[in-house]
């Protein structure tokens, strides 16, 4: 696992300990305790032109020394950040009207300054900016002067400081490792020190911020080193509860919700008015029900599926078919919106990626598809309180769904075949599937259907 300095672990901190109900812009985060007036620091990014201002107090950046553990300070960060969302830790969503902006003025005395083609007050003070280097206060004093930043290590900037800001629960774990690990070692270093009775001694380690360009391009293929731990940990005591599993009586268990196979079908407007056709003899415990598809389209037979469904006494579930191309969050809401009658004995909500979610014939991005994909599912899980179910195949999954951070969602696989198993996506081996589609052949009054497959508790279905 990568080690972090101090002034890291007081970012991870800060992150994690973040109290607000909905996501934050991830500027409001770095002006709590970055770029403030009292640490005399501020950032400007210039969109239009490709260039952002790290800017200093004047008296900071006349000082060479000073000047340099600043910036320092100031890549480590930026450094720190890209880490953390290139491995899925965080989440940076950057909406089509931010990147419409021109401008971005960071820094917590900054007043909502506005683009203009002559001086830009940034606040309430009268301190403006007319050159892209230097802040001036009212008396046109110089008080801040920046380093520019462009090319490369702009894009490293506008990664990170630009768009909303969204928290897997694996930074949660990472902190709580990381932290685990300081205490140990802090432990055995008091114990040596007093076995040998000599005088405490501290190693400084001063770390020189190391910029690679390379870290930009990582992709999101290999689990975090934070998350083996966790799997390692979870393979100890797995064995201990499957065993007690095992040894539980089933006495006390009504006969109705006991680990056995239940049976359903996916339907959507290509099958008709299907569900008036399904009746005792065929067996069926569930029905999944297509609702939305992209950021607009209804399918024209959920509404009456969706209740039909229920006044048939069956489990129902509800799928939205993603399109990589479009706005994973407008999609999150405009599924949820045609949801919004879904209960807690309701299969919960699910998102079909499949080969038919890319666009034709372009070639796509496999990271922003991933990052886009999370997106939607983190605003699904926050909005409705249940967690997501994907819907794809091996196939695709293993090109396209790469990252661990997947393995937190169950599956319900698409895999026809005739073995009495399928096989499971390399992100789900160690979880395995919670729903198999079994076959696309299954017949409903002589109407052909997708068939599924569920093993377990009934009630585990929708829990």
């Amino acid at each position: 696992m990568r080690t972090f300095n101090d002034r890291e672990k007081d970012v991870l901190n800060r992150i994690t300990s973040i109290d607000s109900p909905e996501p934050i812009p991830v500027s409001q985060l770095l002006e709590s305790f970055f770029f403030t007036e009292q640490n005399g620091r501020a950032l400007i990014i210039q969109l239009q032109s490709r260039y952002a201002v790290f800017f200093l107090q004047k008296e900071v950046f006349d000082n060479e020394i000073m000047k340099k553990e600043e910036l320092e300070k100031f890549l480590e960060l930026i450094s720190l950040l890209n880490y953390l969302k290139h491995h899925g830790y965080i989440l940076i969503h950057q909406e089509e009207k931010s990147k419409e902006k021109k401008m971005f003025f960071i820094q917590d005395s900054f007043n909502d300054p506005q683009p203009s083609t002559g001086a830009i007050f940034l606040n309430a003070k009268g301190d403006y900016t007319s050159s892209p280097d230097t802040i001036h206060d009212k008396e046109k004093n110089i008080i801040y002067h920046g380093v520019v930043f462009d090319a490369d290590i702009f894009d490293l900037i506008t990664n990170v400081a630009i768009g909303t800001l969204y928290i897997s629960q694996n930074l949660r774990h990472l902190v709580h490792v990381t932290l685990s690990e300081k205490k140990k070692i802090s432990r055995s270093a008091f114990l040596f020190l007093n076995a040998v009775a000599i005088h405490l001694i501290i190693v400084l380690i001063v770390n020189l911020f190391e910029f690679k360009l390379k870290s930009y391009e990582e992709k999101l293929e290999s689990p975090t080193a934070s998350h083996n731990v966790l799997q390692n940990k979870l393979g100890d005591v797995l064995p201990a509860i499957q065993k007690l599993d095992s040894m539980a009586s089933t006495q006390s268990v009504p006969l109705n919700d006991i680990k056995t196979n239940y049976y359903g079908v996916d339907i959507s407007k290509w099958n008709g008015n299907i569900v008036k056709d399904i009746n005792a003899i065929d067996s069926l415990t569930f029905v999944i029900c297509k609702a939305t598809e992209g950021i607009s389209i209804v399918d024209t037979e959920f509404a009456s599926n969706w209740k039909m469904v229920k006044e048939k006494g069956l489990i129902r579930g509800a799928y939205h078919f993603y399109k990589t191309k479009e706005d994973p969050i407008r999609q999150a809401e405009f599924f949820l919106s045609k949801i919004d009658g879904l209960g807690s004995t309701d299969i919960a909500p699910i998102v079909d990626i499949e080969a038919q979610s890319l666009p034709l014939k372009i070639n796509v991005d496999k990271t922003n598809v991933q990052i886009d994909l999370l997106l939607f599912l983190k605003h699904i899980k926050f909005k409705s309180e249940r967690l997501p179910i994907i819907y794809s195949s091996r196939a695709f999954a293993n090109e396209y769904l790469t990252h661990q951070t997947f393995s937190e969602y169950p599956l319900w696989l698409a895999e026809y075949t005739n073995q009495s198993s399928p096989s499971v996506p390399k992100v789900w081996q160690e979880q395995g599937y919670k729903i198999w589609q079994k076959s696309n052949s299954y017949s409903v009054n002589s109407k052909k259907v997708d068939f599924d497959v569920y093993y377990g508790k009934k009630s585990d279905l929708y829990d």
